[in-house]
């Protein structure tokens, strides 16, 4: 409903006078809105339910690799263990976007 975000509300507005708008505007208008409002909100929130169902493969991972790092004696937190924070980053980055990782 935020002509910030779908400007064309403002012309359907100033048209319709309280009623409904001319219907090639109206329809002009939906499609504005569905392309910059409904889409752009749908697809963050795909994103974000992605995220959540990654987030048990990124903590698996990231247990994997404390615990081969403890193993070799690497701490993780500090600079040392900035080499291995750098490999996992990406396999981390494409688990949250929903891909398959080996």
């Amino acid at each position: 409903r935020s002509s910030k975000v779908v400007p064309i509300l403002d012309e359907l507005r100033d048209q319709s006078k309280g009623a409904d708008g001319p219907i090639k505007l109206s329809k002009i208008a939906a499609e504005s809105a569905k392309t910059l409002a409904i889409k752009p909100v749908l697809k963050a929130c795909v994103a974000r339910f992605k995220a959540m169902e990654a987030s048990e493969s990124i903590a698996a991972l990231q247990s994997s690799a404390k615990s081969l790092a403890d193993e070799a004696g690497i701490d993780l937190k500090a600079d040392d263990g900035k080499l291995l924070r750098r490999i996992l980053h990406q396999p981390m980055v494409d688990l949250r976007d929903g891909k398959d990782i080996d």
